[in-house]
């Protein structure tokens, strides 16, 4: 039995290329993405501070804000008439300046519009958009079927 030498073994060879390849690959990388990082910004969030009671209290809001419009133009808010005699004009002055008065009292107020079967678009539309005039975000329809009833 013959016993290699320290000579005669195998040399191994390191091919220190492709190593110093992929380190500049990596370098490069973590370089690109430390100039694409965000700062951090110091966000100023107000801390609660304390409030007085009275201070506190707000005015409370309609239990319901409703807008009826009948099949013949006219529009009810709350049962009340609005806008008489402008039954084909596309805009509702009197009620947009109502929603207003309303949105002043009661920021989160809601308004629910309903209409009958044979109500037309037009005088929705010019619903909504008295409710966007007076800059009221909360506008629901019903759901339910009682707007289809004959």
């Amino acid at each position: 039995m013959r016993f290699r030498s320290e000579q005669e073994q195998d040399h191994i060879d390191f091919n220190i290329t492709t190593m110093l390849d992929l380190i500049f690959l990596l370098i490069f990388f973590f370089l690109w993405q430390y100039a694409k990082r965000q700062d951090e910004v110091e966000l100023r969030v107000p801390i609660p501070a304390e409030i007085p009671v009275a201070a506190q209290q707000k005015v409370p809001a309609y239990e319901e804000a409703v807008v009826q419009v009948d099949a013949d133009g006219s529009v009810l808010f709350n049962d009340s008439p609005y806008d008489v005699g402008r039954e084909n004009s596309p805009d509702l002055p009197e009620l947009a300046a109502t929603l207003k008065e309303l949105r002043e009292v009661s920021p989160d107020q809601s308004v629910l519009i309903r209409g009958e079967k044979d109500t037309r678009h037009k005088r929705v539309v010019a619903v909504l958009n008295a409710c966007a005039a007076a800059n009221i975000g909360k506008v629901s329809f019903p759901s339910d079927e009682s707007v289809f009833e004959e």
